[in-house]
């Protein structure tokens, strides 16, 4: 089984993480100052640069407008002063690269709520969103960094990766290196217009896909596994347990993932028998929490009705769950309607019950799993790591703080969302209130050259079975 240092200690220049999240999108940069006291490390305040509520993330969305298209918080704010209770933007449209025949999803249509006219492939539309990525990159990395794109660039980019199926890893990789190709021209071709207030034209998008190269991007290193990405940015402290499990639950999917840290020469490597993947995620929550919210809805009596709430309600749902467990509670107005939820109702519904179950299910399976491989090497002590937007759910909170000893041998501990470290590093506060959420980018940035995969790893050859 093969081992990796956590941190490419050796490098004395730029790297740049990119995390196209399922729901958000957030982008690190680092510069390891070849191991010195130059090392340094800062998220990039690409929300700000979107004009969006929240400067250090966007979210992963757009909307096809008539002929215009819109990108992150554009795409929220147009379709819902649209007021066109039938349409939606693309969403959660990461999880089609983790499907695996993915060459013939993104050569898909999108549904035509989505795009009526039937103008883009989904392929396509993940290029636009990527060349959008890339161009709130330039905005907001420091000039420092020098250029970005290019053959005189010296900043490596590395994108995070869900956990794909193994057999099909090589090729997925080279799906990626296509889209980040082909959006690195298009976002040069368009340039400052991805970011226009009033959107970018249809047919100057389908020319900028015309016309570019899809060649490889020559600073692309290649994709970190995100539970990876997470347990990298915790590594980088020595006190923490040379055992983790790293629990990331993101909107897509579920990761729960072990690894071990050799504490003579700080190797790190994958525990295969903890790794499980499962749907149940942020999306189910929000599914939960648009079904809670509709049943509140008393003065909806038609179908008809009751379906536009549920297109309106996906538009901000995700904002809806944070603001709802932040303030414990949420007013939704609708049309002549109001509906009120509270904190104590959503946890109380049968349908966050159901999903909390299913995911605590899986956590204690590979818990159990987890357990025995630590045991089996005579460790002790295990350190429990939340990441993603889930890490705010009470009842991932409750799980991971009840883990109790498996057997009197080995012990569980619930660890900080933001690792001391990174208070060191950056003069940034901000980041810290989103860690969870950010430590993905700040992991594929810092990431060793033994994390960044372009080929299908030797572990990955017999992993834990996925759980769906």
């Amino acid at each position: 089984m093969s081992s990796w240092a956590p941190v490419d200690a050796a490098s004395d220049g730029w790297a740049i993480g990119i995390d196209f999240g399922t729901a958000f999108s957030k982008i690190a940069a680092t510069n390891n100052g070849g191991g010195g006291a130059g090392r340094e490390i800062m998220p990039l305040h690409i929300g700000a640069a979107a004009k969006g509520r929240r400067s250090l993330i966007v979210p992963s969305a757009l909307f096809l407008d008539r002929d215009r298209i819109f990108f992150g918080p554009s795409a929220i704010s147009t379709l819902v002063a649209s007021g066109d209770e039938k349409r939606q933007a693309l969403q959660s449209f990461k999880t089609i690269l983790g499907a695996e025949d993915f060459e013939r999803a993104i050569d898909l249509m999108p549904l035509r709520s989505v795009d009526p006219s039937g103008t883009f492939k989904m392929g396509e539309l993940i290029v636009l969103y990527l060349a959008y990525l890339l161009e709130l990159m330039r905005q907001s990395a420091p000039s420092r960094l020098g250029p970005l794109f290019g053959p005189s660039s010296r900043v490596r980019l590395r994108y995070s990766r869900p956990g794909w199926i193994p057999r099909r890893a090589t090729q997925a990789h080279h799906v990626m290196e296509q889209l980040f190709g082909l959006a690195a021209d298009v976002r040069a071709d368009v340039e400052g217009q991805l970011l226009a207030p009033d959107g970018l034209p249809f047919h100057k998008a389908k020319d900028a896909l015309a016309r570019g190269s899809q060649g490889r991007l020559p600073n692309l290193d290649g994709g970190v596994y995100e539970a990876s990405a997470v347990a990298a940015c915790h590594y980088v402290d020595p006190a923490v347990p040379n055992y983790l499990m790293v629990v990331d639950i993101g909107a897509g999917t579920a990761d729960f993932a072990g690894f071990a840290r050799d504490p003579r020469d700080q190797s790190v490597r994958v525990l295969p028998s903890a790794r499980v993947t499962i749907d149940v995620a942020g999306d189910s929550f929000d599914r939960a929490l648009m079904r809670v919210i509709l049943r509140k809805a008393k003065g909806l009596k038609r179908s008809d009705e009751q379906h536009a709430l549920w297109r309106n309600l996906l538009a901000n749902i995700r904002d809806l769950k944070e603001s709802l467990f932040e303030h414990r509670r949420v007013e939704i107005r609708f049309r002549n309607h109001v509906i009120q939820c509270t904190a104590r109702e959503f946890i109380a519904s049968q349908e966050y019950r159901d999903a909390a179950r299913e995911l605590a299910e899986v956590y204690n399976y590979s818990v159990a799993r987890m357990a025995k491989a630590v045991k089996a090497e005579k460790g002790k002590h295990i350190g429990i790591v939340l990441a993603g937007g889930g890490a705010f759910l009470p009842c991932t909170v409750e799980m991971a703080q009840k883990t109790k000893k498996v057997d009197r041998t080995v012990s569980f501990e619930l660890l900080p969302t933001t690792p001391a470290w990174t208070s060191d590093l950056s003069s940034e506060r901000e980041f810290e209130q989103l860690f969870s959420q950010m430590c993905v980018a700040f992991g594929t940035a810092i990431a060793g050259q033994g994390l960044i995969q372009n080929v299908l790893p030797s572990w990955l050859e017999n992993p834990a079975a996925s759980v769906s």
